[in-house]
């Protein structure tokens, strides 16, 4: 993994275990997979919000990776593996340089 991406993933495991659940200036950590669908899959509107796909490939990244052990056993991990692409995807299309390649990596 390159240097950028490992420092992101760090940051991303930092940014949650640091900020408190009921802090109301960050978005809270979905409990389940089945949340995080329902907040960021179903709801079309958000896919326009570029920082609000980051977050929400950022917490499918939390779910699908540090939790993935109690996730999977509800959950197809592939199928939120492939949604968090997709937001990383979304969320770097309101990026440019350096930022942008690293939400596409």
């Amino acid at each position: 993994m390159p240097r950028d991406e490992f420092l992101y993933v760090a940051s991303v495991l930092a940014h949650y275990a640091l900020v408190e659940d009921g802090n109301p200036r960050y978005l809270p950590m979905p409990g389940t997979l089945r949340h995080l669908h329902d907040l960021f899959v179903t709801d079309l509107a958000t896919w326009q919000d570029a920082d609000l796909m980051e977050t929400a490939a950022a917490q499918t990244l939390m779910l699908t990776g540090y939790f993935a052990g109690g996730m999977r056993l509800r959950h197809n991990l592939r199928t939120y593996v492939w949604w968090g692409r997709f937001f990383f995807d979304r969320a770097a299309s309101g990026q440019d340089g350096r930022k942008q390649a690293l939400l596409q990596a």
